[in-house]
């Protein structure tokens, strides 16, 4: 039941009972069920639905750990986790499935583990499966790319309380030296490793730990859009300032990003003060891709240019921190 994501109405606890002799013993599992026979039939298509609609988001050419990423970035994006029934410890058992991940959109973190396997094993034929440590009480993935395994959590790079159009990917493609932080048997000082997982696969590879996601510490989603692929980034030089790039797929984990547009600081309320950082967040509708600035939101113009699509009439001096697209909606987050 634990590698099979879409029996998620199969409860994680089952009943035995024992009979026949003591020479020829028998031992029964009954199943317990999370719902009613006449729900299961119910949620059955919209589960098959939700999957299909995370899978419809990656292009199939495009090689496996990019397929990954776009998977890894959508579940992110489009699930909560259920923080104040955690926080009360009172987490339903249907945000412990992959149910809870891509239909409800919220869950915890072994639903979006057995979401994010079900999405790259069954839809995608790529391996993968969902490892867990008791000490942690945590559970994420190893995926399977060409010969080698590779640690995934969504739940570490999605934050919580959730952000919209916010995703980190720190816990993306790492080697177990990587997400252990070569602490791999107990919690190191800062409390931010994994540990203690029981898999029978190893991370030996560190191919993907120095790749250009991880550096990319504005939260910002990568999103692939005509052919390329495009994200907003910190400058090196000018931490306050954010650039919106491109790479392409011959340049994607080797080559130059190519410098598109620049945001200035979020200014503040006194004269002269600005933020920290800037809050540019990328999203994709009905094949255009959009992003925001402080006060506007725009969508990429064919020159690669920002063409202005919609600007709040209730900003009064608050600016936009961030956005997304649900069906036809405009969703967005201003400062209070």
């Amino acid at each position: 039941v634990n590698s099979n994501p879409q029996l998620f109405y199969v409860a994680s606890a089952c009943g035995v009972e024992s009979s026949g002799t003591v020479d020829n013993p028998k031992l029964v599992c009954k199943p317990t069920y999370i719902c009613s026979s006449d729900e299961v039939e119910e949620m059955k298509p919209k589960f098959e639905t939700a999957a299909n609609l995370a899978a419809a988001q990656v292009d199939k050419s495009l090689d496996e750990y990019q397929q990954a990423l776009l998977v890894d970035d959508y579940l992110a994006l489009n699930c909560e986790y259920d923080y104040d029934n955690y926080k009360n410890n009172k987490v339903p058992e249907i945000s412990h499935t992959a149910y809870g991940s891509l239909v409800n959109q919220v869950a915890v973190c072994d639903g979006d583990a057995d979401a994010f396997a079900y999405i790259m094993e069954d839809k995608l034929g790529i391996s993968c499966g969902v490892i867990s440590s008791d000490a942690m009480h945590h559970a994420w993935n190893m995926i399977g790319i060409g010969k080698e395994w590779y640690h995934v959590d969504v739940t570490w790079d999605d934050p919580a309380y959730d952000r919209i159009c916010r995703v980190l990917h720190e816990n993306f493609l790492c080697s177990d030296s990587k997400i252990s932080k070569d602490s791999p048997d107990a919690a190191n000082d800062n409390g931010d490793n994994h540990y203690s997982w029981n898999d029978a696969h190893t991370a030996d590879s560190t191919a993907y730990d120095d790749a250009f996601w991880g550096k990319i510490k504005s939260g910002c989603a990568i999103c692939y859009h005509n052919g390329a692929w495009y994200y907003a980034r910190y400058r090196d030089d000018i931490p306050s300032v954010i650039q919106f790039v491109k790479r392409t797929n011959d340049s994607f984990l080797e080559g130059e990003e190519e410098k598109l547009l620049d945001f200035e600081p979020w200014k503040g309320e006194l004269e002269g003060s600005f933020w920290a950082g800037c809050y540019v967040y990328l999203a994709q509708a009905d094949g255009k891709l959009y992003f925001n600035s402080q006060d506007a939101i725009y969508r990429l113009g064919s020159d690669e240019g920002k063409v202005e699509v919609y600007s709040p009439t209730d900003l009064d001096c608050k600016k936009i921190y961030g956005f997304t697209v649900r069906g036809n909606e405009l969703w967005y987050v201003l400062d209070s």
